[in-house]
């Protein structure tokens, strides 16, 4: 089935349908990522799918990368969840779904990566440093940003709330207000660590006003 992303905007059709889901990055010996290129919306992306009955979450994502792109992988970790509530999919049979995937790191074990001709029309390692070459949905690259980041010890929470938030904790929230939500990303790391302070709330309002700067409206 044909499907449109839309990501915070106003003319998007309302939701009607949640189906949770897995993304699952995966890495080669070189530090390459695997990346699927999908048929249904003609964007690269990572492997992953919807969850099915009588399935475990990790299940669907061992499934979900063999079916799309031939590897065996183990599950290793939660990377974040993904659960904006202003990024919905239409399908051309009347389902407009709403986010709502879980992000797993994966672990090769097995397998020759190749695509499967249903919904993946392509499957490559890539280089971190060559993914801005690509058409990477925005929601997506954020999944992928969260996997690379070395510094975090725990998963990247998505509030549905939409709000931003950098700490000692090292917890990044997409603002659904911000032009792009890479950018907050990228201010960021140019400020001291000090300043995030040591507390969660000194955190989430420096993260807001941060955002503000960029182009933010949204109150806390």
């Amino acid at each position: 089935m044909a499907r449109v992303d839309y990501l915070d905007d106003p003319n998007a059709p309302a939701a009607n349908s949640v189906v949770p889901s897995v993304t699952v990055v995966i890495r080669d010996d070189q530090g390459r990522i695997l990346l699927i290129h999908k048929i249904d919306n003609d964007l690269w992306a990572l492997p992953g799918g919807g969850h099915d009955a009588g399935e475990r979450i990790t299940d669907t994502a061992v499934r979900e990368v063999k079916e799309e792109t031939g590897l065996d992988v183990e599950v290793v970790r939660l990377v974040g969840t993904s659960t904006n509530p202003h990024h919905v999919m239409p399908y051309d049979d009347g389902e407009v779904r709403q986010q709502f995937s879980l992000g797993f790191e994966g672990r090769w074990m097995g397998g020759t990566p190749h695509e499967d001709g249903t919904e993946t029309k392509a499957v490559r390692w890539v280089d971190p440093g060559d993914l801005d070459g690509l058409n990477i949905h925005p929601s997506m690259r954020l999944r992928i940003d969260h996997a690379l980041d070395a510094s975090r010890t725990a998963p990247f929470p998505r509030l549905s709330c939409g709000k931003t938030f950098i700490g000692p904790l090292n917890r990044f929230f997409e603002d659904r207000r911000c032009p792009d939500p890479r950018a907050v990303h990228r201010v960021l790391p140019r400020v001291p660590r000090q300043d995030f302070g040591d507390a969660l709330i000194e955190g989430q309002s420096f993260a807001i006003r941060t955002c503000r700067q960029i182009g933010c409206d949204q109150s806390v």
